[in-house]
């Protein structure tokens, strides 16, 4: 009968504690799944991509007005002095 009433406290006490830190933040994530990904870039497109101006013009189209740019740490985009 004790481990019951250990079990049954342990359940309990889960409970409260996903229910109060479900209630901190309502949000739920954004699930993207790959065949979302797969069907949206093999989906026939009539964007010129031959001409860059016409694909930066696209880019800055699509970006809403304000953004956060975060720097790139990759090596062959920084040259250092």
């Amino acid at each position: 009968m004790h481990q019951w009433q250990a079990l049954l406290t342990s359940v309990a006490a889960l409970a409260a504690f996903v229910g109060s830190a479900h209630g901190q933040d309502t949000r739920q994530p954004r699930l993207e799944t790959n065949q979302t990904y797969v069907e949206e870039v093999r989906r026939p497109a009539a964007l010129a991509i031959a001409d860059p101006m016409a694909v930066l013009a696209f880019v800055f189209a699509a970006l809403p007005d304000r953004v956060m740019v975060y720097p790139s740490l990759c090596p062959g985009n920084f040259r250092g002095p």
